[in-house]
């Protein structure tokens, strides 16, 4: 069966959520992590891309980014570029930026977010192997991307990531946790403004509360109360590959369940949705859904008619697939 065709063109107001896990039984040092944080740093900040959210943990690692056009790329910022990208990867395609045809595809690379992870995942093996004295593959195939638009199912997407480290019981706080984003807006400041906050549709609703505010501290605040009321839910942790909870369910909170039939609230609703994050390939309005699939229906080997089901808890989320939700997906 022919492998489904990657979604990694521009889209204009849509942001990849990516994710990549190793192959290997093992677990992360903190001085890898560190460097696997530096090399998405590094690439990101080369390629023509916006940065929105990222997480590394133990075995995997998340990435929000939407590739940008390299149209407005002027002379000097493409020199720059290129010398970094020489700089920081050994194995790099020596190119003749005199010639047109070669800065042309230089740029092409740039704007592509599967060579994007590419390079992210090569350097760090290569890194991985010399330091560990191995050879061979790192990474467990190909990673997976899920297309979002912006608005709700960016923010709800950003929380979702720098939730894991609260999920994984790892951390009380998800700004204690040095390798997401949360951790370099907060403690970092967000050094050279490599991330972004700019969640909003601009083509939604002006009175949606995600286009309230302004400025980035503004933004940072709302981005961080939401996220908390999200993170809220019941802790877990993860044995063997199967989620049980620390402790049993308060009588509080029993009584709080009751009380509204048993329904869930936002918050376990999320929690139940989280493979809708790795595995949807698109999420957004059903017009933003429609309208990529469509694009890329060819190329899906598809014969059936699709349709793409609401996201339960929410009014206007829609995703490419329906799937049945986990618990718990780190």
């Amino acid at each position: 069966m022919p492998r489904i065709a990657r979604l990694d063109h521009i889209v204009e107001d849509g942001v990849y959520h990516t994710m990549s896990r190793i192959a290997l039984d093992k677990q992360f040092t903190d001085s890898e992590k560190d460097t696997l944080v530096k090399i998405i740093h590094h690439f990101t900040k080369i390629y023509f891309t916006q940065v929105y959210s990222y997480c590394v943990m133990g075995n995997h690692f998340h990435l929000i980014v939407q590739m940008l056009d390299n149209k407005e790329c002027s002379s000097k910022d493409f020199k720059t570029r290129y010398n970094r990208y020489k700089k920081g990867i050994e194995f790099a395609p020596r190119y003749n930026i005199h010639k047109e045809e070669d800065v042309k595809k230089i740029k092409e690379k740039w704007t592509n977010i599967s060579e994007l992870l590419k390079d992210i995942k090569l350097t760090f093996t290569r890194y991985y192997n010399e330091k560990n004295d191995r050879r061979g593959f790192l990474w467990g195939g190909r990673f997976k991307s899920v297309l979002l638009q912006k608005g709700d199912a960016l923010i709800n997407c950003m929380a979702y990531v720098d939730l894991n480290p609260i999920r994984a019981g790892l951390v009380n706080l998800p700004e204690q946790y040095r390798w997401s984003s949360l951790f370099y807006h907060v403690v970092k400041k967000n050094k050279s403004n490599w991330l972004s906050l700019n969640y909003a549709n601009p083509y939604g609703d002006k009175h949606h509360p995600f286009n309230k505010p302004k400025n980035y501290n503004e933004k940072l605040i709302f981005y961080r109360k939401y996220m908390y009321q999200i993170g809220k839910e019941k802790k877990y942790k993860i044995d063997g590959g199967e989620a049980y909870s620390v402790s049993t369910i308060p009588e509080e909170l029993y009584n709080q369940a009751e009380n509204n039939e048993f329904q869930y609230t936002y918050k376990e609703q999320f929690m139940h949705r989280c493979r809708y994050f790795s595995d949807s390939l698109i999420i957004g309005s059903h017009d933003f859904v429609q309208i990529i699939h469509a694009q890329y229906k060819n190329k899906l080997f598809e014969k059936r008619k699709r349709r793409f089901p609401k996201m339960k808890g929410f009014d206007n989320i829609y995703s490419m697939r329906e799937l049945k939700p986990i618990a718990l997906v780190a």
